[in-house]
């Protein structure tokens, strides 16, 4: 289960792995860590990818659609370019989301984990780059709550738009 590894071993390598620093592709093949899913392990993972299907779904769909919402106003330069960006994101999260579930469910049928690893890593991605856009998003609304309030502006001046 371990390559011929004690649980001990496994450890205490993982423990110096730790202390040097080292990136986590530099650990050599040996320490390699085995998971076995029992039945349970394996019906939460298909219900992990039916909802990254959904959800995955749910984004090239709104992606493809809020790309739609150009031709309603295209007067705007920045606000089309901002709708195309947007869109193109959220197609892309859908794409990580769909392929993780593709990953995962064929990780389950053929038992393939190489197929389980690439599902972890969209899944990775996904999460990164939702968190990055996320930690974006605070910060331009905080900038955007210090201008105004520097600047004096009032929410109700914006109402008239």
């Amino acid at each position: 289960m371990l390559s011929g590894l004690h649980p001990v071993n496994l450890l205490i390598n993982s423990r110096t792995f730790l202390e040097t620093g080292k990136i986590m592709n530099d650990i050599n093949e040996q320490n390699q860590i085995a998971y076995e899913l029992d039945s349970e392990g394996f019906y939460i993972l298909d219900k992990l990818a039916k909802w990254n299907k959904i959800i995955g779904i749910f984004f090239i769909v709104m992606g493809i659609i809020s790309l739609l919402g150009i031709f309603t106003d295209s007067s705007n330069f920045a606000m089309v370019l901002f709708t195309i960006l947007l869109s193109i994101f959220m197609v892309y999260l859908g794409t990580r989301l769909t392929s993780a579930a593709s990953h995962f469910k064929h990780s389950i049928y053929a038992e393939n984990s190489e197929s389980l690893k690439i599902g972890m890593n969209n899944l990775r991605q996904y999460f990164m780059i939702t968190g990055i856009s996320y930690i974006a998003i605070m910060i331009f609304m905080i900038l955007a709550v210090a201008v105004g309030s520097y600047f004096g502006f009032d929410a109700n001046e914006f109402s008239e738009f």
